[in-house]
C-alpha cells in the first residue's frame, strides 16, 4: 500500500492520463495545467464565500469553519417534524425553478427563431418577450440588455451542439470515428436546426458589426476546437490520421469546414430537398475521411 494516490504512479500511468484527457474531456490542457486550474478556482470560490459570510457578519474563522456553524443554525428542530415543512420548500424550490427554465427556454427559443427568419437586428428585447407569449419587458428583465440576450443564445448553442455530440459519440472508442461522428451530428444540426442557424447569423454579423459578443463566439470556438484537436492527436496516436500532420492544423480544417457548411446553409438549406441535404451530409463525410486518412 502507498499513501500515493493517481494514475501517474502505475507504468505508463502519465501516458495514460492523458489519454484519458483527450478522449474524455474538451480540454487540450495538460493534467498539470488542469490542477492549476483547479486550485486556482477553489481560492476563487473560497474568496467569494468568505465575501459572502463577512456580508452576513460572519468574520470570524476559515471559510469551512463559517460554513459548519450556519449550517447548524439553519438546521431545524427536530420537534415538531420539520419534515413536512422542508418538503414544502423544496417542492415550491423546484416548481420556480421548473418554471423560470421553461420561460428562459421559450424566450431563447423565440430570440434564435427571430434571428434565423430576419436577421440579428430584428431580434430586440420586446419581439423576443411577445413571441414567446410573455410581456414585453421580460427578456429585457432577465437578460438585462440586448448583449445579454444575444450571449444567451450562443451559449445555449454550444450546449446543444456539445450535447449531440456527446450522444453520437457514446460507445464509440475509435477516435476517428468519433471525429466523423462529431462532424455528422454538428453538419446534422446547421442543416435542420433553427438556433444553430441562428448562431451563424449571428458569427455573421459580428464579423461584420464587431458586436460586443465577439469574446464568446472566440471563447465557444477555442473549446470546441480543442475538442476537435484532441480526438485528431488521439486518432494520430492509433495511425488513423498521418502523424506528419500537425493536430492543430487539422482541427483547423475541421472547423473551417463546419463553419464553411453551416454559413452557406443559413441561406440555403430551406430551400432544398430534404434527400439533397441527405446526399449532401453523406458526401461531406465521405470527403473528410479521405482527407484524414491522407
Amino acid at each position: 500500500t502507498t499513501a500515493d494516490a493517481g494514475l501517474w504512479r502505475y507504468p505508463n500511468g502519465l501516458a495514460a492520463y492523458q489519454q484519458a484527457l483527450a478522449s474524455n474531456t474538451t480540454t487540450a490542457m495538460t493534467a498539470d495545467e488542469i490542477h492549476a486550474v483547479g486550485l486556482r478556482e477553489v481560492a476563487r470560490i473560497e474568496g467569494e464565500m468568505d465575501a459572502v459570510l463577512r456580508s452576513l457578519g460572519r468574520r470570524e474563522g476559515t471559510v469551512e469553519e463559517r460554513m459548519v456553524a450556519l449550517r447548524k443554525e439553519l438546521q431545524p428542530p427536530a420537534e415538531p417534524d420539520p419534515r413536512p415543512m422542508i418538503l414544502a420548500r423544496y417542492t415550491a424550490a423546484v416548481r420556480d425553478a421548473e418554471r423560470r427554465a421553461q420561460s428562459e427556454d421559450r424566450l431563447l427559443t423565440a430570440a434564435a427563431e427571430i434571428i434565423a427568419e430576419e436577421g440579428y437586428l430584428a431580434c430586440t428585447l420586446d419581439r423576443v418577450g411577445l413571441r414567446a407569449g410573455f410581456s414585453r419587458g421580460l427578456a429585457s428583465r432577465k437578460y438585462g440588455s440586448k448583449d445579454g440576450l444575444i450571449e444567451a443564445v450562443i451559449w445555449r448553442v454550444s450546449d446543444l451542439v456539445n450535447g449531440q455530440v456527446d450522444r453520437a459519440i457514446e460507445g464509440t472508442d475509435d477516435p476517428l470515428q468519433q471525429l466523423l461522428a462529431l462532424f455528422d451530428s454538428f453538419v446534422d444540426l446547421a442543416l435542420h436546426d433553427t438556433s444553430v442557424r441562428a448562431y451563424f447569423v449571428l458569427f455573421a454579423a459580428t464579423i461584420a458589426n464587431r458586436l460586443e459578443t465577439r469574446s464568446v463566439f472566440d471563447e465557444i470556438e477555442r473549446r470546441f476546437g480543442a475538442r476537435i484537436e484532441a480526438l485528431v492527436v488521439a486518432a494520430q496516436a492509433r495511425g488513423e490520421i498521418p502523424s506528419a500532420l500537425p493536430p492543430a492544423h487539422v482541427a483547423f480544417m475541421v472547423g473551417s469546414l463546419l463553419a464553411g457548411v453551416s454559413i452557406e446553409t443559413v441561406s440555403d438549406a430551406r430551400g432544398q430537398d430534404p434527400h439533397d441535404l441527405s446526399v449532401l451530409q453523406q458526401n461531406l463525410r465521405t470527403m473528410l475521411r479521405a482527407a484524414l486518412r491522407g
